[in-house]
Order: structure tokens, then sequence, then C-alpha cells
């Protein structure tokens, strides 16, 4: 409900009451399912960045959980384990640069 201050204080402090003067206002109604909102128009050239960054990514997260594991199925040494984890290390990296250009597609596009 909305409410006011009142103007005689007491001990300095100002007492909340309802306000009488006006109805309390109704909660806005849902939204209506029949009007269609538009969509958001992006840049193919971002969407595809956007999907390749995304792709390295999950290929990169299932080749290091893949070589994780057959690395201990098989009794890979540490050396090799290793050089495969250096090798997820460097796709995650790049995951990570392909991300930055993303973020640089977008600040451009904005104007």
């Amino acid at each position: 409900m909305a409410e006011r201050r009142d103007a005689g204080a007491l001990n300095g402090h100002q007492r909340l009451v309802p306000r009488r003067d006006r109805p309390a206002a109704r909660p806005v109604p849902l939204a209506d399912p029949r009007k269609v909102v538009a969509p958001r128009v992006v840049d193919p050239r971002i969407a595809a960045a956007g999907r390749r960054a995304s792709l390295v990514l999950v290929v990169v997260g299932l080749f290091w959980i893949a070589s994780t594991w057959v690395g201990g199925r098989l009794g890979w040494s540490a050396r090799v384990q290793g050089l495969f984890d250096l090798f997820a290390l460097a796709g995650f990296g790049f995951a990570l640069y392909l991300t930055w250009q993303v973020w640089r597609l977008r600040r451009t596009h904005k104007g």
C-alpha cells in the first residue's frame, strides 16, 4: 500500500501512515501471450564467432576428459598425460582468444 509521511512527527521521527486519498496500486497484469515481441537482431558474424568459440570449448573439454580417462585406463606415464594436458591448455587458451574476439565484435557492433 502506498504510504506518506505524517505531518505530526513524534520525537523528531516521522511516522509512516497509509494513504487514504487514493486506492492502493494494483499489480501489473501478466503480458499478453498473443503479442509477439520483436526478436533481437544479431549480426551473423557475431553469432558465428560465438558458435565457433563454444564449439572449441566443448571439443577441448571433451578431449581433455577423454585423454585423462584413456591415459588412466592404459597406464600412460605422467609425461604423456602432461603432454595431453598441455594440448588441452593450449586449446582453452585459443577458446579464450575466440571469446575475446566475440567481445570485441559486440563492442564495435554497438557503435
